[in-house]
């Protein structure tokens, strides 16, 4: 009938990796004429990245940028938005995703949601790891480990100190799968053909070792081909230790689980794969840490929801119910049986439905420079050269984008007549502080957005607005030259709880929520000060004139860009020198929480807010953690713990607590987590 309103059936994919795009593309085949459905691809990226070529763009032996395709390109004519999920809500069908750029929320309402989000790098039970450990699930991953590797080369090339030139010329990677084996063969080409345009190192001084809890490498594939790369490794040059578990790090070695220290100051870590955050508390069936589905990828016991790839454990007929492993391959087929499902179910035809059902066309990896491992379907098993050209023909012509193959096929050609790349690029930004121009009656930012920004008037005043429940406003604030506005939503994690107006010509410093968190880190008298007035305005704007009179007693007749652009240097080069702060006498530690894989979280606030929710000042990753969960207050120089009414309690020195000052040696349990309290008097 004319001007009968069509209700569209809504499909949201979230996450652009193989198998997120594979559903999306054939659904857009599916219904590329039915305008009652609607499919939307969500991706913190606008890029998808082919993984099995990351390592090869770590070496440098193909390009960076051409191993990525644009998602937009890849699925022409469904929506896409560039947003990061940060909340699933099954019961309401909605999910919450914020803007990189703007840092708004969005709210996303689905009949249908696919998850695809792949998994992530759960390293907390091995200590310093984290914080010293390289991974390779990513393009800045395979870019910044070329870097610093090519830097360990220039550092080492002029250090005369043995002790530390062995530690910038040892590369050790942990776990010996296919991405551990393949970065290992690719690092050890590299440091192995450079180091000859490096007159003090020779390639004996080089040191690559890789390590791997079991008694073989490459436990996907058939014995003799894992020996068969294991020799091969061996063969040229790589240390490869077996049952052998990495256990922590710190910045100079890389520690057993023996005891042994291996000095480095470069650990690859290829293992540790752990749910994807967003995941974890859904009440969704788990096998390990992936979703559990049924054989045609439905999740059971939760019409609508669906999932595939990475974080999904998929029954495949094909091997008899087992589970398809996590690889791109497979993640491709499922998104093309997904999406026949899910049209099935769309029309009204169930009965449609395919159970997953495929065997794999065999398993490839290299290990070095014109030398492969490959087990084919049917059981025919390479090795060597004629392994290595198969696995660059296979993966070129299934690498997405005619351009793209044709880039990187160059490479590849190129790569055999000119040396690799020796230069590295430095991705840290010139250390600046943002200026901004308003003019008078134009918002800066106005009640109820995401406050991501920290500003300081240079020039002009603003007043502080705010409507209250009634739909009076009525004004805050008016701030002038010096005066600083916008800590309140960056302390609390909440939303802007006021506006702010420019009332005269108003020239702006502004400082994203890193930099506003090095300042405060590296200025203990602005901290303090930052936090007092945040307490006083008690969620509401007030005069600050106090504080901007210790602004200028502080900062004197240095210009404030110049004074925060030394503060923020300062805080993010610890070892340089303060030219541009003022100098005082040493002042003692805060007092901090130890983590159980020793992380030290120093306690800097007034009042701190932990819980799994990534808004909170300290985010536990734990499930029994609830989104907020305990709260911490500053009564002089200790904290008092306060517990939130959360079902799972918080527990100190084994007691259920719901408030409790807190003393050194103190033990907190959130959830399965734990936390020493160390009070540093001062």
């Amino acid at each position: 009938m004319w001007g009968q309103h069509v209700e569209k059936k809504r499909v949201l994919i979230l996450g652009g990796g193989f198998g997120g795009v594979a559903t999306a593309q054939h659904l857009r085949k599916l219904f590329k004429k039915d305008p009652g459905v609607e499919i939307t691809l969500v991706n913190r990226e606008n890029f998808f990245v082919f993984i099995p070529l990351l390592a090869s763009a770590a070496s440098g032996s193909i390009e960076t940028l051409h191993i990525l395709n644009p998602i937009r390109r890849m699925i022409p004519g469904i929506p896409f938005r560039v947003e990061e999920v940060t909340d699933i809500d099954l019961q309401r069908r909605l999910v919450t995703t914020t803007s990189p750029i703007t840092g708004r929320e969005v709210r996303l309402s689905y009949d249908h949601l696919v998850l695809a989000l792949g998994n992530t790098i759960n390293l907390a039970s091995l200590p310093g790891v984290t914080q010293h450990g390289k991974t390779m699930k990513s393009l800045g991953d395979a870019l910044h480990l070329r870097n610093h590797v090519i830097s360990m080369l220039e550092a080492a090339d002029v250090e005369t100190d043995l002790k530390i030139r062995q530690e910038l010329l040892t590369f050790v990677v942990a776990g010996a799968g296919y991405s551990g084996v393949e970065t290992v063969g690719e690092l050890n080409d590299l440091v192995h053909e450079i180091t000859r345009h490096y007159p003090s190192l020779t390639r004996e001084s080089v040191k690559v070792v890789l390590l791997h809890s079991r008694d073989r490498i490459l436990p996907e594939m058939g014995p003799g081909l894992a020996d068969f790369a294991l020799k091969k490794l061996r063969q040229r040059g790589v240390e490869v230790r077996l049952n052998t578990r990495i256990a922590a790090a710190t910045p100079h070695e890389a520690i057993l689980s023996s005891g042994e220290r291996i000095p480095t100051r470069t650990l690859v870590v290829t293992v540790g794969s752990a749910i994807n955050p967003v995941l974890s508390s859904l009440p969704l069936p788990r096998e390990k840490d992936r979703i559990l589905t049924d054989p045609f990828m439905a999740v059971p016991g939760m019409p609508g929801i669906w999932a595939l790839g990475d974080n999904a454990a998929v029954p495949n007929a094909a091997e008899k119910g087992a589970c398809s492993p996590p690889t791109a391959q497979f993640a491709l087929r499922q998104g093309k049986t997904l999406a026949h499902n899910l049209a099935a179910v769309l029309r009204g035809k169930p009965q449609e439905q395919k159970a997953f059902n495929f065997s794999g066309l065999g398993q490839l990896c290299l290990v070095g420079h014109r030398a492969g491992v490959a087990e084919l379907f049917g059981g025919i098993k390479l090795s060597g050269l004629i392994a290595w050209m198969m696995w660059r023909n296979i993966y070129l012509m299934k690498l997405p984008g005619w351009d793209r193959r044709v880039r990187v096929g160059l490479d590849w050609g190129l790569d055999l007549f000119f040396p690799r790349e020796l230069s590295y690029i430095n991705l840290e930004r010139t250390q600046v502080i943002n200026q901004v121009h308003y003019e008078p009656g134009d918002y800066i930012f106005r009640q109820g957005d995401v406050g991501d920004q920290f500003y300081v008037i240079v020039s002009g005043e603003v007043e502080v607005i705010r409507e209250m429940p009634d739909g009076q406003v009525t004004r805050q604030a008016r701030l002038g030259k010096g005066e600083y506005f916008g800590e309140v939503a960056l302390l609390t994690g909440r939303r802007r709880n006021a506006s702010v107006r420019a009332l005269s010509p108003v020239n702006l410093m502004c400082l994203g929520r890193d930099e506003f968190n090095n300042l405060t880190g590296a200025w203990l008298k602005f901290s303090e000060s930052v936090q007092s007035l945040s307490e006083s305005r008690g969620g509401v704007a007030q005069s600050a004139s106090d504080l901007s009179r210790q602004f200028h007693t502080v900062i004197g007749s240095i210009p404030i860009e110049a004074h925060l652009a030394g503060l923020l240097a300062t805080s993010t080069h610890t070892s340089r020198q303060q030219n541009n702060a003022p100098t005082s006498a040493p002042l003692p530690p805060p007092p901090s929480l130890v983590r159980g894989d020793g992380a030290e979280l120093p306690l800097q606030g007034e009042t701190l807010h932990l819980g799994r929710a990534p808004e909170n000042h300290i985010v536990v990753d734990d499930r029994q953690v609830s989104r907020s969960h305990a709260i911490l207050k500053r009564e002089g120089s200790h904290y008092i713990l306060e517990d939130v009414g959360t079902r799972n309690g918080t527990y100190v020195n084994g007691q259920r607590v719901q408030r409790q000052p807190l003393s050194d040696g103190d033990t907190i349990r959130l959830g399965q987590t734990v936390f020493t309290y160390r009070l540093r008097p001062g």
